[in-house]
């Protein structure tokens, strides 16, 4: 901290000096952070959002959108991605990969992981009962939430109580599990005793050693966005993204495209045998309402 630049009196240079802290904690430990009028907006920002969080779920602030998934060969939409969004009084909107990122670094994801669980199974029931009732909904999940010790339990009751079945639920991990291959494996073979289906996200990216997906018990495959914004830009992207089609189906896993927007897009991905298309090109996230409503027009 230096006087003047960083406060005019002893009280703000320490004020200063504990934002410039704060930030230093959070970018890793064993830094150094130099305090700037722009950093004092990003903590302050950050804490409010850590504040906020905390009383999200009991103020309703929390609510899933469903992003429609369509299927090529049968030419109708049988899958959803479940999305989480949350609308603050204070904040307003804010996007998920804001607030996301700071809840599991507060330890609240495991609980709003919880949250999810329960109200994506719970609007399956209630879709259910209003004669929907071929819907496969797809649930994201944290590491923290599957190395959980009751992560299994919570699923299999959370399915029982809500008279749903288990094959209706998909679970989607990131390649980065693959870096926790003993102590995954274990969980993810337990939830497929259940009957619950795994997903591959954002596949491509990350860690992924193939011959592993088979011991993981994994069904799906979803490409990762940044394949798809560049086909027909890149021969190598287009390759890469053709090779990934090529092994999955070979493994016999079903490939999903995610992040689909154009025409060119969806095109490419048909004529070259891609499974399921999810994107904006169909249909963006819809509140559960709007995506009931969807799914009967079609």
């Amino acid at each position: 901290m230096c006087y003047p630049n960083c406060g005019n009196d002893p009280e703000t240079l320490i004020r200063n000096a504990d934002i410039a802290m704060y930030q230093a904690k959070q970018t890793g430990r064993n830094r150094l952070c130099h305090y700037t009028t722009s950093l004092n907006h990003t903590v302050s920002r950050r804490v409010q959002i850590e504040n906020e969080l905390h009383d999200a779920i009991k103020n309703n602030e929390l609510e899933l959108y469903y992003q429609p998934i369509y299927n090529l060969a049968e030419k109708k939409y049988h899958k959803a991605e479940a999305l989480l969004r949350w609308k603050n009084k204070q904040l307003g909107q804010i996007s998920p990969a804001e607030f996301i990122p700071i809840a599991e670094d507060i330890g609240m994801m495991t609980i709003i992981g919880r949250w999810i669980i329960e109200s994506t199974i719970a609007q399956l029931n209630q879709w259910e009962k209003s004669g929907i009732n071929d819907i496969i909904i797809s649930i994201n999940v944290s590491a923290k939430q599957l190395l959980d010790e009751d992560f299994v339990q919570h699923i299999s009751s959370t399915i029982y109580n809500n008279h749903v079945l288990s094959k209706k639920i998909i679970l989607e991990i990131t390649e980065s599990f693959f870096l926790l291959e003993e102590k995954v494996a274990a969980k993810l073979n337990d939830l497929s005793n259940l009957g619950v289906k795994i997903a591959i996200d954002d596949f491509g990216t990350g860690y992924s050693n193939l011959s592993y997906l088979n011991k993981l018990h994994v069904s799906y495959l979803k490409i990762d966005k940044s394949f798809i914004d560049q086909i027909d830009q890149h021969q190598f992207n287009d390759s890469v993204l053709l090779a990934i089609i090529a092994i999955g189906k070979r493994m016999q896993f079903t490939i999903i495209a995610e992040g689909v927007e154009t025409e060119n897009q969806f095109s490419f991905l048909a004529k070259n045998t891609c499974d399921e298309i999810q994107g904006y090109y169909f249909s963006k996230p819809l509140p559960a309402i709007e995506f009931e409503a969807f799914i009967k027009n079609k």
